[in-house]
């Protein structure tokens, strides 16, 4: 991919608005994820891990909602 401005605001925007589907797996969802911090990561644009699982527990699908808080308080 280019490293191009556009680029980098397209990956940027595509994280920090990521969803996880119902209708794929955990692993796919999860997949899905990793690789859009890959892709930002190849761009030299860090995002650090208090702010991957943030972005990461927000979009829980419904019916994983009751993790949300033992993972977000470590219970």
């Amino acid at each position: 991919m280019e490293k191009a401005l556009p680029t980098r605001i397209y990956l940027k925007e595509k994280f920090f608005g990521f969803k996880m589907d119902e209708n794929k797996s955990i692993e796919d969802c999860l997949d899905e994820f990793n690789k859009l911090v890959l892709d930002l990561e190849n761009f030299d644009i860090k995002i650090d891990n208090q702010d991957k699982a943030i972005i990461l527990l927000n979009p829980l699908p419904k019916s994983l909602k009751h993790f949300k808080g033992p993972l977000k308080y470590g219970r």
